[in-house]
């Protein structure tokens, strides 16, 4: 907030986004999804059309990466269709930049999609290709994302084993690169796999 201030006062709109972005996140965090997406909506509506190739010193395009977060909220919200929409938006805008980063956080999200649609073997395949070009760049934030998010679509076919090195990697991951946002999503993750696997003794 106190960023966001900075920027009103300098007219700053670098600032500003990257402001709005942290606020996102913190917002997702914390399971306050409906503020969540309006700071991600106010990204979009100020990069919209204008500046949505442009990155403001971030790793990842903020307008494709607000599309693809605001995206996973209302996936979790379990409105599918806007969830797609802004998938949609998000892809345009990181194919015109031919900006792999930003591909790949959107693929994560589409995967997820996929996974919630009932469309198992094709959110596999996606989620697998995202997971293996995102362990090739050493994308980390986006490897741990797409091998936890495969691990627990293996589950929903039957194959929870094989998602368990999955969400360990993941995990190992985020504490080599000791940056700890959504751990607890990703350590229950772990835990729903061993219970789909009928292994009770490393949940206890």
């Amino acid at each position: 907030r106190r960023c966001l201030e900075t920027a009103e006062a300098r007219d700053d709109l670098g600032l500003r986004v990257i402001a709005h972005f942290y606020l996102g996140h913190a917002y997702q965090d914390l399971g306050e999804l409906p503020r969540a997406i309006e700071e991600y909506g106010r990204i979009i509506a100020l990069l919209e059309g204008t500046h949505e190739t442009e990155r403001f010193g971030l790793s990842g395009l903020p307008y494709s990466g607000s599309c693809a977060y605001a995206a996973e909220c209302w996936i979790r919200l379990g409105d599918l269709p806007r969830a797609l929409g802004l998938l949609d938006r998000g892809e345009r805008a990181a194919n015109a930049a031919n900006h792999l980063y930003s591909q790949m956080v959107l693929a994560i999200q589409r995967g997820r999609v996929l996974r919630e649609l009932g469309r198992l073997d094709k959110a596999i395949a996606l989620l697998e290709a995202t997971a293996s070009l995102c362990r090739e760049k050493k994308f980390i934030g986006q490897t741990m994302g797409a091998l936890t998010s495969l691990g627990e679509t293996y589950a929903l076919v039957g194959r929870p084993l094989d998602g368990v090195p999955l969400a360990k990697e993941a995990i190992r991951l985020q504490e080599e690169a000791n940056a700890f946002a959504g751990r607890a999503s990703m350590v229950a993750a772990l835990a729903g796999l061993y219970l789909d696997a009928g292994q009770l003794e490393p949940l206890l």
